[in-house]
């Protein structure tokens, strides 16, 4: 999702400035461009550093009209932007993730404790036909 939006800031970044620096990339560039894209943003506070300090020692190498600095503005805006997404996306799965275990956990204790709660009935007959009921398998040679 996070290369996604890279890209979406990208095209978008490119129209608001009237440049077009992503149309001169051929395909394979972009595939090696978007392996780049990945592999940054599954680090997404290196990136975050890499856009700061960057953008800090470009600033006044480019006219701000140049050709180049808006290409620049682009690449650095969707680098941006996909390290926000990116640990967007790492807390917001964290949440579900947490929240099913938490409700996953809450069932084993009631089964464990042979309680029922009616209003869960809905839930309990989804984990019943999702998930195989267990048991602990005792060591008798010990």
């Amino acid at each position: 999702v996070a290369v996604g939006v890279a890209f979406a800031v990208w095209a978008w970044a490119e129209d608001v400035q009237d440049s077009n620096f992503l149309s001169e990339f051929s395909p394979v560039a972009l595939i090696f461009v978007m392996a780049c894209y990945t592999w940054l943003i599954s680090f997404p506070f290196v990136g975050l550093i890499f856009v700061i300090f960057f953008e800090q020692r470009i600033v006044g190498l480019f006219s701000a009209s140049s050709d180049v600095r808006k290409g620049m503005n682009s690449i650095l805006a969707s680098m941006f932007m996909s390290c926000i997404s990116s640990f967007l996306m790492d807390f917001l799965s964290g949440v579900v993730v947490t929240a099913m275990d938490a409700a996953l956990f809450c069932y084993a204790v009631e089964q464990s404790l042979g309680q029922k709660q009616e209003r869960f009935a809905q839930l309990y007959c989804s984990i019943q036909q999702t998930f195989a009921i267990g048991t602990v398998v005792r060591n008798s040679s010990a």
